[in-house]
């Protein structure tokens, strides 16, 4: 009797009030509740915070545009440009185009406008992240008047568009950077490198090649026709190429070379024994498909692992020695001669190159430049020397206790990066050295970092004729002559110092 008396005094004292657990649990679906609450407030209050930002950048989009008809340059900042309260632009104009960013306290992220692309899009200009340009970042390639690069897959252009160079169907030129055709024979495949030529350019996709622009003297190796085409063709791959998987591509001035399975294969003009394959009479002198180089002599059970076209001339790297074929007035071959070559001669190593590997081989209009155990050779008429045999760059000054990763030719200069900075020389009259004067230097010469590459790390270079491009934290630069847009920052005057090029369009 008394037990079940005590179990109603139980009872009843739990039903006047909460256990401890009890309360807990109360607090904690409380809490629970408030945050719910919180949570669908806050994303409230963000979605209505990006519906602000998407507005004023289409009110600024517009802005500017008035701005641009009114002025015939875009405004230099966005000083003028109204926003609602709490908006945040980030602005970069090069005259011609501009990329803005906008962001708020609110929005749980940034949006942006590209005037080439005129869409908004997610996230913040490239040019504002100082990142991404290029990702990952590929070779960048420059020549006689125009360059070219690839970013995420896709390949890009600009400078001169004469011919079709650019590859995107016209024929205008660009001082800013235009896509390649891609809805053609790219479609659906990726671009892993692109190298341009004088008068066109060529890319790699899925381990093919692809060529566009000038295809007089059968550059681009279409193998129907030595026509001119805009927009991007398959090189001929039914005959020596038939199979066979293209690693890498080089574009000289009229003729093309390729590297597959270890072995070199090169097309277009001939006359001086250019493509390598011991006849300059086929087709006018000319190759309009692919032909293989000739390995019956010093190539002869050698892999070749790369390939450099110049001027008239062409080189490879094979088991870490040099090779060369082509026109030799110069003495651009390295062989100690200035006799024309129609098949590969190795480049002499009785001199400073002897017991030497060499890693990599660029050819610049009469000259070549090698690189071997960190240090930089050259040969021909490079504007700074003219030897027929390599001869070493003086490395007393500012490459001292350097070790150098990459190297360039151009027309009469070259380039090379030595502990992530460049360094320039040769003829600089117009700029090509990068080091802020237009002038020339024997002897390597460090290009500015005073500018847009303070602070940055040097991983990529290429030179044309008569400008450098390079890549820093994935960041593209260049400099030396600007004519048709060839810097690619959107405007067309010469530059001794590096400027930044304009971010590519709809990335």
């Amino acid at each position: 009797m008394q037990a079940a008396l005590k179990n109603i005094e139980s009872l009843a004292h739990r039903r006047s009030g909460f256990t401890i657990v009890e309360l807990l649990v109360v607090i904690v679906v409380i809490g629970i509740l408030a945050s719910i609450t919180i949570v669908a407030f806050n994303g409230v209050q963000q979605s209505a915070g990006a519906a602000v930002l998407k507005s004023d950048l289409r009110n600024a989009q517009s802005q500017l545009e008035i701005a641009n008809i009114s002025n015939g340059s875009y405004p230099s900042d966005t000083s003028q440009v109204r926003a609602s309260s709490g908006t945040v632009f980030e602005y970069t104009n090069s005259g011609s185009s501009y990329c803005i960013t906008a962001s708020s306290a609110i929005a749980a992220t940034s949006f942006y406008i590209d005037s080439l692309a005129g869409v908004i899009n997610v996230g913040t200009c490239p040019s504002h992240l100082g990142i991404a340009i290029f990702d990952p970042p590929p070779p960048i390639v420059t020549t006689l008047s125009h360059s070219c690069a690839v970013s995420v897959g896709r390949p890009f252009c600009w400078g001169l568009g004469q011919y079709g160079r650019l590859g995107n169907g016209s024929t205008a030129e660009s001082s800013v950077p235009l896509a390649v055709t891609t809805s053609g024979v790219l479609a659906g495949r990726t671009v892993t490198s692109v190298t341009s030529g004088s008068f066109h350019s060529c890319a790699l996709a899925d381990g093919q090649p692809y060529c566009w622009g000038g295809g007089v003297f059968g550059q681009l190796g279409y193998g129907i026709d030595n026509s001119n085409y805009s927009e991007p063709v398959p090189v001929e791959t039914s005959g020596v190429l038939f199979g066979r998987t293209v690693t890498s591509i080089s574009t000289g001035e009229n003729h093309t070379c390729a590297v597959a399975d270890s072995l070199a294969f090169c097309w277009g003009y001939s006359l001086a024994g250019q493509i390598g394959n011991g006849d300059n009479t086929a087709f006018g002198d000319m190759e309009i498909s692919p032909v293989a180089v000739d390995t019956s002599g010093v190539l002869a059970g050698r892999s070749v692992s790369s390939v450099a076209t110049g001027d008239s001339h062409s080189c490879a790297v094979a088991d870490g020695q040099a090779f060369c074929w082509g026109q030799n007035l110069d003495g651009q071959l390295g062989n100690g001669t200035t006799n024309d070559s129609f098949v590969p001669v190795a480049v002499s190593t009785s001199g400073v190159l002897s017991g030497r590997t060499v890693t990599a081989i660029v050819a610049g209009r009469f000259h070549t430049c090698a690189l071997a155990d960190g240090l930089v050779f050259c040969w021909g008429n490079s504007g700074a020397s003219n030897s027929a045999s390599p001869a070493a760059v003086n490395a007393s000054g500012v490459l001292l206790g350097r070790t150098a990763t990459a190297i360039s030719a151009g027309d009469r200069f070259s380039c090379a990066i030595a502990d992530a900075e460049a360094f320039c020389w040769g003829d600089g009259w117009g700029g090509e050295l990068g080091g802020g004067v237009n002038t020339s230097s024997a002897s390597p010469v460090a290009v500015s970092t005073s500018g847009v590459l303070a602070g940055r790390t040097v991983t990529l270079i290429s030179s044309g004729f008569t400008h450098t491009c390079a890549l820093a934290d994935s960041q593209a630069f260049c400099w030396g002559r600007g004519q048709n847009g060839r810097l690619g920052n959107g405007g067309t005057i010469n530059s001794s110092s590096p400027v930044a090029v304009s971010p590519l369009p709809g990335l």
